[in-house]
């Protein structure tokens, strides 16, 4: 693939230091678009296309990676030890409101978080 990994020379310095598979010169990231379990590193756009699929490069793709992202990103802060009990819950709450609407919950998870 032209824009792979390989022809980017930030992103495989980094697949150099903490590797992951490939296909086509596209990393195979998490369900949440990250590197690795362990590298909080999100990766959208076309180098997310294994993941988003083909419209990855496009502005339905910037729209899906962005709220997998999101996801992603409150479930890591929910699981800081900075942030407060409240905090933790209100992330919780809305997590599980974006699960469901992006079809990656349940409705009765949803439900069951709200108030």
């Amino acid at each position: 693939m032209q824009g792979g990994i390989d022809n980017n020379p930030p992103l495989k310095a980094f697949h150099a230091k903490f590797p992951i598979d490939t296909m086509a010169g596209l990393p195979a990231l998490t369900d949440d678009l990250m590197w690795k379990e362990d590298v909080p590193l999100f990766v959208t756009g076309k180098m997310a296309a294994l993941r988003l699929g083909p419209g990855a490069g496009n502005l339905e793709g910037a729209r899906a990676g962005a709220e997998r992202v999101t996801l992603a990103v409150e479930a890591l802060l929910s699981k800081s030890d900075d942030v407060s009990k409240e905090e933790r819950e209100a992330l919780d709450d809305s997590q599980a409101t974006y699960r469901y609407a992006w079809g990656l919950g349940s409705r009765f998870e949803a439900l069951e978080s709200g108030d």
